[in-house]
């Protein structure tokens, strides 16, 4: 573990992002511009390769203390000030660290988890805030997409491959 906060992070979205998005905004004058936006783009885009983050394939895409997660905060809903002063196309940028299981106190011990935790660790200067979670039984009712980079390795791995199963249907 890497440290004791990681047990008990803050909510990315129903805590982090209010602390960000407050009248104060010092935090989030630290986060890095969404400058070409993070959510337009896809696994063959030129610029960044990334997938959105689902109930789905979070298991498949997420490798603990590897992969890069972006949530633009690119909405108007924050607050007058912060927006006229600071803009309002900023980019989170998060380390994935683990997945804890979320039971109910319904279900029984031995039953499977209903849910999961994952846990990221910030990668930008908030002193407040080192990190955050949110619930895989959610993704898709946050208010924001996540998106997950993908390695340099996997972006040309999938372009080859989608080339060739192109070549093999256009026979």
């Amino acid at each position: 573990m890497e440290n004791q906060n990681v047990l008990i992070p803050r909510s990315l979205f129903s805590d982090f992002i209010m602390v960000l998005t407050t009248e104060d905004g010092q935090s989030y004058s630290r986060l890095k511009f969404n400058r070409i936006p993070i959510e337009w783009q896809d696994r063959y885009s030129s610029n960044i390769s990334v997938e959105r983050l689902t109930e789905k394939n979070w298991r498949d895409i997420l490798i603990p203390k590897k992969s890069i997660v972006y949530v633009p905060i690119s909405r108007i809903e924050m607050h007058h000030k912060i927006i006229e002063r600071e803009g309002h196309d900023r980019i989170i940028e998060l380390i994935y660290l683990q997945e804890t299981d979320i039971h109910s106190a319904l279900r029984m011990a031995d039953d499977e988890p209903v849910a999961h935790q994952l846990t990221f660790r910030v990668n930008q200067l908030n002193p407040r805030i080192l990190y955050v979670s949110i619930r895989t039984d959610r993704i898709s009712e946050y208010p924001y997409p996540i998106m997950v980079e993908y390695s340099e390795e996997n972006a040309t791995r999938f372009k080859i491959r989608d080339s060739m199963l192109q070549w093999y249907y256009s026979q």
